[in-house]
């Protein structure tokens, strides 16, 4: 039923290349968003003066993981 149902989509979707476009949206574009949306929620428990201690360190284990500087947390 799966195979049946994306096969659909992806005759319908053609010439897009649908392989390829879900590389690139659930990949890459993907690895960029989150830390960057977990720093903004960061941002914004500071503003509305919450300590968001949890989602603080979630934060701060992504940027050590990813080796990037997301955010200050």
């Amino acid at each position: 039923m799966t195979a049946s149902i994306h096969l659909g989509q992806e005759t319908r979707m053609h010439p897009l290349d649908v392989a390829g476009f879900n590389r690139f949206h659930h990949g890459g574009k993907v690895r960029e968003q989150d830390p960057a949306v977990l720093c903004d929620l960061v941002a914004e428990g500071d503003r509305s003066g919450r300590p968001v201690t949890a989602l603080r360190a979630l934060a701060g284990r992504v940027e050590n993981r990813t080796a990037a500087l997301i955010c200050r947390v």
